[in-house]
């Protein structure tokens, strides 16, 4: 979900508005399956997860899910368990709820730059925002962290515990 955000400052900088005319659907198509796919419990946080396609060697593995982080060695998904219904790992990732919330709302400004209306994608942002705030602020040790579904806090963070500082998630008092 972070080529929003790239192809947005490209834009800028550029001013091409075919890049925006080429981009903006292939990447709302993708914000919006992210959004679907990767929801594993129903709860409008996201997991990473791996979907049913291709014959890759991890596919619909822990692993595979992993791999789709980028983050694939990282002990940030240790506790995580795999969980072959969703497709998902048991694990809500702040990392990957930030970026879908920046892309949601990057969305929003092409959406308006190309002559669209932008607002579906500005209630995304706004939703996610809100709920990243609340549900990934770990206070017992002031520092945003994956939750799994128990309702847990992942032991280990990781870079992405400051991401919620890049999609406008955190508060003053948690941004200090």
């Amino acid at each position: 979900p972070i080529v929003c955000y790239v192809a947005w400052q490209i834009y800028q900088r550029s001013k091409n508005r075919s890049l925006l005319e080429l981009a903006y659907p292939v990447l709302a198509a993708n914000n919006a399956w992210i959004r679907r796919a990767r929801d594993g419990n129903g709860n409008g946080i996201l997991e990473f997860g791996s979907s049913p396609v291709g014959n890759g060697l991890y596919l619909g593995t822990k692993l595979a899910a992993k791999d789709e982080s980028f983050m694939d060695n990282s002990p940030v998904h240790d506790e995580a368990q795999w969980n072959e219904t969703s497709r998902t790992l048991d694990c809500e990732d702040v990392g990957l709820n930030c970026l879908v919330c920046l892309d949601s709302e990057v969305l929003g400004l092409m959406a308006r730059e190309l002559g669209k209306d932008g607002k579906i994608h500005d209630a995304h942002a706004a939703e996610l925002r809100g709920k990243i705030s609340s549900h990934f602020w770990d206070a017992s040790r002031s520092i945003f962290a994956n939750r799994l579904w128990s309702g847990a806090f992942t032991r280990s963070v990781a870079p992405t515990s400051f991401y919620p500082l890049l999609c406008g998630a955190a508060t003053p008092e948690q941004t200090r």
